[in-house]
């Protein structure tokens, strides 16, 4: 199925402060879907990295040239992996990992650039 995209974003938009105002429209569910978003002409800054107990998830680390970023794809980690440019359909969400609070991107499909 197509996914149906609400912007295109690039690295240095994606903030803690805009992730905390989308978090002001919560709750998200059927009636009011959680935002996707495209960025193009991204490229990894190092090889994707599996994990969970049967490596079934992905962790990305790339950048669009002026923002280093990173997403997880849950469930990828048998899917191809992006090589050279790719574009990126994710969802935005705030990471906190021992007491660390970043931007993480949930991947929910990607293509080569065009």
């Amino acid at each position: 199925p197509s996914l149906k995209l609400d912007a295109e974003v690039a690295g240095p938009d994606l903030t803690l402060g805009l992730m905390e105002q989308l978090a002001a429209l919560a709750p998200t569910g059927q009636g009011n879907p959680p935002v996707q978003w495209l960025m193009r002409g991204l490229s990894m800054r190092q090889p994707p990295q599996t994990m969970g107990r049967d490596n079934q998830h992905v962790k990305w680390r790339f950048t669009d040239g002026r923002a280093a970023l990173e997403a997880v794809w849950w469930n990828g980690g048998q899917a191809p992996m992006p090589q050279g440019r790719f574009d990126l359909a994710f969802t935005p969400a705030i990471n906190v990992y021992q007491g660390r609070c970043s931007v993480q991107l949930r991947v929910l499909d990607w293509r080569q650039s065009l």
